[in-house]
């Protein structure tokens, strides 16, 4: 009789998850595209636009994309600065995981605490708030014009809104 000779293997199987899920608490997680490299237009109090370019090199600096963890998802930037004078009433939410770069785009894991206030907003769509330096030279990229460039990004919050400055793909993964 032959004993079987047995080889010590490791498999991983892997199963496809979606990004968004709901937590048993009713907290809502999701891992939405929150920014873009790119221009961005502003409004300008006079009503004209200022196109501003967001370039890869400083959207995916290693410490711009740190500086996502932790910071509250709040409801419009009509906050403004969130800090801790006026966190607790403001937040809804909380970035959980660094910025991750996918493509030209930037994702972060983010939960949802009181999803009630998003299902009564409406508000799906998601736009950073946060500091930056701007160098003012003007330019062309990508055959666009623009009036300076946003260099050392810094994330202070994320914000539900309506329309979301990205474009439509910066929404939370939800009907």
């Amino acid at each position: 009789m032959d004993i079987p000779t047995l080889k010590r293997v490791e498999r991983l199987d892997s199963i496809p998850l979606k990004s968004t899920y709901w937590t048993a608490e009713g907290y809502l997680v999701d891992k939405p595209i929150v920014t873009s490299v790119g221009i961005f237009e502003y409004l300008q109090p006079d009503g004209s636009i200022r196109r501003e370019l967001r370039l890869p090199e400083h959207v995916f600096d290693k410490e711009s994309l740190a500086s996502y963890r932790g910071k509250p998802v709040i409801l419009t930037h009509r906050a403004g600065t969130v800090n801790k004078n006026n966190v607790d009433r403001e937040h809804i939410g909380t970035i959980l995981s660094d910025g991750i770069q996918d493509g030209d785009d930037v994702r972060a894991e983010i939960v949802i605490h009181d999803t009630d206030l998003i299902q009564k907003s409406g508000l799906r769509e998601l736009s950073l708030g946060y500091s930056l330096d701007l160098d003012e030279t003007p330019g062309v990229w990508n055959g666009q014009p623009y009036d300076a460039v946003q260099t050392n990004i810094r994330i202070n919050h994320l914000a539900l809104v309506e329309k979301a400055r990205a474009g439509e793909q910066a929404r939370l993964n939800i009907d």
